[in-house]
């Protein structure tokens, strides 16, 4: 016997981590400012300088610029103070090495600073990374068994896998005019980056997408606003092997982000971001389900393969509402952000954990910031592999001391099927089953059964069967029947 064995090599996920972590440090204010009296706001922004995948980890580290709003112990303006705080985070996986492409992210979900004296602080940067790896893996399996006389019942499957998974880096300029440039001072910045397009060429992969970019700005009367600006990228990536009939699928993450005032009057911005870009394609598979030679014992070895298909992801949005209670009345809400920092699959959707921040105005006009961690559930979406979802949110004043907040996920669900398939290392003969010297077997079936199953218990094959008892050809299944074949000493069975 003959095995027609296959080898199957594709990118398979083997990592798809969301963690938290905080970064603490104490800040010594500078002899230049003034006494600290009162943290108003903080806030940070979050770049990765290097993630390097090695044996079985991932090594994640950056810096988070930290910015603090005080007011002065006697009185006077905001002050403005910057304080870096440096991360190291490790990610354990036993399948990653170094040729494992990872995507990843950082991003700030809430910055704490505390007063421990006037002149000095204590800081801790809450920060969520999400990693996402791909490594180059086989699957074999037997496809077939060449044997005129061997029986082998086997099925089609498709199977959609990533082929190639690739990492590239680009940029993204804009200049965003401003108004009033002077004195202007840069609080916190973020950006969002969405895929309008992506195809295939020969050998090349367009992406085509926008920027969204939004600034936290203080003007010199202390009054803060937002600057929002949206540019359209175009990138072209090299990937050998691509061709038109590919259907890509890219995502794309912001490594950093830099901001500052140029003396134009505008806002100069420089987005670093990475594309994780996949190929998938249909494979179609033959599986043998079973298989036998007609009275002979078969001595088998053989080894579990499996497939873990991936088609396309799908995209979702969905909103939840949450009421949430303030120190004091609101009276104007200058901007709200929120920040994923976990997802898992519920009963009616998904349970997202979101850090949201509200910077607003009390009824003294003086700026505060009211900061939540809560669970919400979004609903109407299937369960599956969530990738990295996006959170917007809108802030309203309800009551004496209250806000209704609005969040909207936005994102991407992946639904995984494995697929079991047989490795067959070697298959033989063992001996001849014993004949009974029955030439004919009559037999009586109640429940549905398969033929396959009929032929195989009597040591026969179905085109027997079905020419002894007048049956078509592409007969499956019988039941409720009583049926003669050929006994096990002519090498064949019945019904």
């Amino acid at each position: 016997m003959e095995l027609e064995q296959k080898r199957i090599v594709y990118c398979r996920r083997q990592l798809a981590q969301t963690s938290a972590c905080t970064e603490t440090a104490d800040c010594i204010v500078p002899d230049a400012f003034p006494d600290v009296g009162r943290v108003v706001y903080a806030c940070g922004t979050a770049a990765i300088g290097d993630h390097a995948p090695q044996n079985g980890r991932l090594l994640i580290s950056g810096t988070v610029q930290t910015v603090i709003l005080y007011e002065p112990e006697n009185g006077g303006g905001l002050r403005r103070l910057e304080v870096p705080l440096s991360f190291a985070h490790i990610e354990e996986c036993a399948q990653l090495d170094s040729s494992s492409v990872c995507l990843v992210e950082c991003r700030v979900s809430a910055v704490e600073a505390s007063v421990v004296n006037s002149r000095k602080l204590s800081i801790a940067a809450d920060l969520v990374l999400t990693a996402e790896c791909y490594d180059k893996t086989a699957c074999d399996y037997t496809e077939n068994i060449a044997d005129d006389h061997l029986e082998l019942l086997s099925e089609t499957c498709e199977a959609v896998l990533p082929d190639e998974a690739q990492l590239f880096s680009f940029s993204v300029l804009e200049d965003i005019p401003v108004e009033e440039t002077d004195g202007l001072s840069l609080l916190k910045q973020s950006c969002t980056l969405q895929i309008t397009e992506c195809r295939a060429m020969r050998d090349r992969i367009v992406v085509r997408g926008e920027a969204a970019l939004r600034c936290l700005v203080m003007q010199l009367d202390e009054a803060v606003r937002t600057i929002s600006k949206t540019t359209p990228f175009t990138q072209v990536f090299e990937l050998t092997g691509a061709v038109e009939e590919d259907t890509p699928d890219a995502q794309l993450t912001v490594r950093s982000l830099e901001c500052r005032i140029a003396a134009d009057h505008s806002l100069s911005c420089t987005v670093n971001a990475d594309a994780l870009v996949l190929l998938r394609r249909s494979h179609t598979l033959h599986c043998i389900t079973d298989f036998y030679l007609p009275g002979v014992l078969l001595k088998t070895r053989e080894d579990s393969a499996s497939l873990y298909s991936s088609p396309e992801p799908q995209p979702f949005s969905a909103e939840s509402v949450e009421s949430i209670q303030t120190a004091a009345h609101i009276s104007h809400v200058i901007c709200a952000d929120a920040v994923c920092c976990g997802v898992r699959a519920a009963e009616k959707g998904l349970q997202i954990s979101a850090s949201v921040q509200v910077l607003c105005l009390d009824d003294e006009q003086r700026l505060c910031s009211v900061q939540r961690v809560l669970p919400l559930t979004f609903t109407g979406i299937e369960a599956g592999t969530c990738l990295r979802p996006s959170l917007s949110v809108r802030a309203q004043p309800v009551g004496e001391r209250g806000l209704t907040l609005t969040v909207t996920a936005e994102g991407e669900c992946e639904r995984e099927t494995p697929l079991t398939l047989r490795h067959l290392c070697s298959v033989e003969q063992t001996a001849r089953q014993a004949d009974t010297g029955v030439t004919l077997l009559v037999r009586h079936i109640a429940e549905e059964t398969r033929l396959w199953d009929i032929a195989k218990d009597c040591g026969s094959t179905r085109a027997a069967i079905c020419a002894a008892n007048d049956l078509p050809s592409d007969t499956a299944a019988v039941s409720d029947t009583t049926g003669a074949g050929p006994g096990r000493a002519a090498s064949a069975g019945c019904p």
